[in-house]
């Protein structure tokens, strides 16, 4: 049967680069009430995995270039574990992050259904949870939310095959950049990479001008990622909306001012000093035509900032200050750049392997494509993690919108702190988020 190639986009290929040195995974966990027997939940993978077929494909690398290359004939396995606690799935979900995905010869995705044993009769929380490891090139936060609705859709089906509810199989679609915008193409688009690098090259001088008597991001190369799931309530999430919308900030730039707030309270000391966060854009909209939501691949920007951090700045300063800097960088068209000249600074980081790229990442996912119950099969928790390494962050999170609720999901490394200073900075971040939603003027 003949194999299907698909030229991997720039970031793609950072993606697939540090996953050579690193592991570079998504894992995402659903927590279930009514979960699906395995059987069922197998039948539905391989109607997924049909209509995605990326899924199970592998990575070839030949004269530099990287292809995903699709073998029709490829399973994707699944992982039986029997629940010993009710924190099984965090044991499970760190394994994932600290463990690659065999892109040489695929799948693209694993996938582990965690139950309990038979003739256990001990009350659960959930009657089971999937927990879904995905190479990071194969998705991003919006497909990612389509994927996971799809198999949730399959399981709540009698016949995953013949499914009337979802869209036609995925179609492959070529990479980011060949849906560029002209400006973004040719001999303009070479100008305004040239131009968007020596701004990058000015910010990192000033970074290293500012920060000479501060303190130094460690390095430590043995470290491991953990991961710290936390939330906000029902009532602090709505009156947050509230409150975002009221001082016209997005809950992005919010999101990330409590996250930068919060380590530069207990990494930082509180210190004047400069530090670098990432933020990410989604590309699909703005590329011409738009990539629909349900295609597979990564169409999405990584944009780091310096922003200058003083001694007890008020959350809403700063996340006036941060939407400033986002704002102006993607009216400009960083987001193109960015993502056009990451595979290279991925390689340069490597390669140097003496500093880390920024202090914290946050990746808000917004409201999630994923609804509440599928029939009888009920969604309690959605968690997404996504995992870093050394000369990455030194705290980040993916977020999200779901079910009326804001959910945190933070991911360090156990080198960089222990559990404890881990969970104060978490409790902090949740502190600083509900005093701003109970402010009053």
């Amino acid at each position: 049967m003949k194999k299907i190639r698909r030229l991997l986009g720039t970031i793609e290929r950072m993606q697939a680069i540090t996953n050579q040195t690193f592991p570079f995974n998504v894992v995402a966990v659903l927590k279930m009430a009514n979960g699906p027997k395995p059987e069922k939940l197998f039948a539905a993978v391989n109607e997924w995995h049909r209509r995605h077929p990326i899924l199970g494909a592998c990575i070839k690398i030949e004269k530099k270039q990287f292809f995903f290359q699709i073998d029709p004939l490829k399973e994707i396995h699944l992982n039986r574990i029997h629940r010993k606690t009710e924190s099984t799935w965090k044991r499970v979900a760190e394994k994932e992050l600290n463990s690659f995905v065999d892109y040489i010869n695929g799948p693209l995705v694993r996938i582990s259904y965690i139950t309990q044993a038979s003739g256990d009769d001990r009350p659960a929380i959930n009657s089971g949870e999937i927990v879904l490891t995905f190479h990071h090139s194969v998705m991003d936060g919006v497909s990612g939310g389509k994927l996971l609705d799809e198999l949730l859709c399959l399981l709540a089906t009698a016949d995953p095959g013949t499914s009337p509810i979802l869209p036609e199989p995925e179609k492959l679609y070529p990479p980011a950049e060949v849906f560029f915008p002209d400006p973004y193409k040719g001999v303009r688009g070479t100008i305004k990479n040239f131009i968007y690098f020596m701004r990058m090259m000015g910010d990192e001088l000033l970074y290293r001008i500012q920060t000479i008597s501060s303190r130094k991001q460690p390095i430590y190369h043995k470290g491991l990622c953990k991961i710290l799931p936390c939330s906000l309530s029902i009532e602090t999430s709505e009156l947050l909306l509230k409150q975002a919308k009221k001082a016209g900030l997005t809950i992005n730039n919010l999101f990330d001012a409590a996250l930068l707030k919060s380590v530069h309270n207990h990494l930082y000391r509180n210190a004047n000093t400069a530090m670098r966060f990432f933020t990410f854009a989604n590309l699909r909209p703005f590329l011409k035509p738009p990539v629909p939501a349900e295609i597979t691949g990564s169409y999405f920007s990584m944009l780091r900032f310096t922003t200058r951090m003083v001694r007890d700045i008020p959350l809403s300063v700063l996340a006036q200050n941060l939407q400033k800097k986002v704002y102006t960088a993607l009216k400009r068209g960083d987001k193109f750049c960015a993502h056009l000249q990451c595979a290279s600074i991925m390689k340069v980081m490597l390669k140097l392997d003496s500093f880390r790229m920024g202090t914290t990442a946050l990746s808000h996912m917004g409201q999630v494509n994923i609804k509440a119950a599928y029939g009888h099969l009920k969604i309690d928790e959605l968690r997404v993690f996504t995992s870093n390494f050394y000369l990455g962050p030194e705290y980040s999170a993916q977020t999200r919108y779901f079910n009326r609720q804001f959910y945190w999901d933070i991911i360090y490394l156990d080198s960089d702190m222990d559990d404890k200073q881990a969970g104060e900075i978490a409790d902090d971040i949740i502190q600083t988020l509900e005093s701003f939603a109970k402010e009053t003027d």
